[in-house]
This record gives structure tokens, C-alpha cells and sequence, in this order.
């Protein structure tokens, strides 16, 4: 094997784990994101909250 392909290997690895990273990062905010809204319309729909509280909260 020639030396260049070993630092061929390296950068495909950084590459994937770099990709790897950036796709649960992107899962992690979506699903905070969504969780935070869930949450709101639980709130809402048990009544804890009014209907104005809602919709400003819900434009934020």
C-alpha cells in the first residue's frame, strides 16, 4: 500500500464522523424544537395557560 492512502482513509473517517456528528446535532434541535411545542399545547389544553398566552409563546 502506498503512504497516501492512509491519510486517504483518515480524511473519509474524519468525513463520516464529522457527517455522523452533524446529523444528531440536526435530530437534537428538531426534537427539542417539537417537544417545546408539545408542551405548550399540553399546557393549553389542560387549561393552564389563555388562548393569548398561547399564541404569543407559540410565534417565539
Amino acid at each position: 500500500m502506498f503512504p497516501w492512502m492512509h491519510i486517504v482513509d483518515l480524511v473519509f473517517l474524519v468525513l463520516f464522523v464529522f457527517l455522523v456528528y452533524m446529523l444528531f446535532k440536526s435530530y437534537k434541535k428538531q426534537n427539542s424544537t417539537n417537544s417545546a411545542i408539545e408542551i405548550l399545547n399540553i399546557k393549553f389544553a389542560k387549561g393552564e395557560i389563555s388562548e393569548e398566552e398561547y399564541l404569543n409563546k407559540r410565534i417565539l
